[in-house]
């Protein structure tokens, strides 16, 4: 058996999983539904909507599992966490058709022990920051290869946790009681703030492409893709959009000799817009409230 390796950004990890302040709490019947729905539809014994603390795995939500919580080390949630993640969410899919002819898994406890587990398909749940939190998992006593289908719903209904637990996190961090409640006024800062940028000639969404170059001493396209997890096709098309209102200026960079670096510097007028979008999301969240 192979010990659950820890990632790379663990203390970041850590830290974005307590600020849900979710472990140790009540079953609630958002995670409880998906967990359902998974293990009926896919017809397994087992579902758990599962976060990977500093020593343990803990269940939030568990079908067909009695126990609480489990050791890390013979997680298999904890290996899944190591999962490279993509735009694609598909790639947040882990899956063992069988554990017993994988060298991790052959003599861990959860496989030779009960709950003799067999195989096993996470779905890799995320915080606002992109740290892997845990998993939405089904588990089966006998091996099996997941169809397209059961990856598709897995892949739903993990969207649907990872949705409410940013939601969860932003409450927290804007110090709401109620996720609805927070979720209704961000909503709100950003329709106000779309609807007042579209009269100086600019979306929202690049708006924050623009802060992005506005604020780094050296931006690229490829760093704006990755800082705001959009695909570089996109961001490449905003680009021009924005070069073309007279927003920005791409400039071939030959300090290192290569030329199809490019980078990115605002002009005064795209300043000038950054600084207005600035105030106007600072004004608009004051006005509607939000402490």
């Amino acid at each position: 058996m192979k010990d659950a390796p820890i990632p790379i950004t663990e203390l970041n990890r850590i830290r974005a999983l307590h600020s849900l302040n979710l472990l140790d709490t009540s079953p609630e019947s958002i995670y409880d539904r998906a967990t359902l729905i998974a293990k009926q539809a896919m017809k397994v014994p087992m579902a758990c909507v599962c976060f990977v603390d500093t020593n343990r795995v803990w269940f939030k939500s568990a079908q067909g599992v009695e126990i609480p919580e489990i050791d890390r080390d013979i997680s298999i949630c904890g290996h899944a966490i190591n999962q490279t993640v993509t735009d694609d969410h598909a790639s947040r899919l882990f899956e063992i058709a069988d554990t017993k002819t994988d060298s991790r898994f052959t003599d861990n406890p959860l496989v030779i022990n009960a709950p003799m587990v067999r195989y096993y398909m996470g779905y890799v749940l995320q915080s606002i920051e992109k740290e892997n939190l845990g998993t939405l998992c089904i588990m089966d006593t006998s091996p099996r290869t997941a169809n397209e289908n059961d990856k598709n719903l897995l892949v739903e209904l993990g969207k649907m946790v990872d949705e409410r637990l940013k939601e969860v996190q932003l409450a927290n961090s804007l110090d709401f009681d109620d996720v609805a409640v927070a979720s209704s006024v961000v909503y709100r800062v950003f329709e106000e703030m779309e609807a007042l940028l579209r009269k100086k000639g600019i979306s929202l969404a690049e708006w924050r492409i623009l802060d992005k170059v506005a604020q780094s001493n050296f931006a690229t396209p490829t760093k704006i893709s990755k800082q705001l997890n959009i695909a570089a096709s996109q961001i490449s098309k905003a680009l021009e959009l924005l070069e073309a209102k007279g927003f920005i200026t791409r400039i071939r960079s030959v300090d290192n000799g290569d030329r199809r670096l490019v980078k990115l510097e605002c002009n005064q007028e795209g300043r000038e817009l950054w600084s207005y979008g600035k105030r106007l999301g600072n004004q608009v969240v004051g006005k509607l409230g939000v402490h």
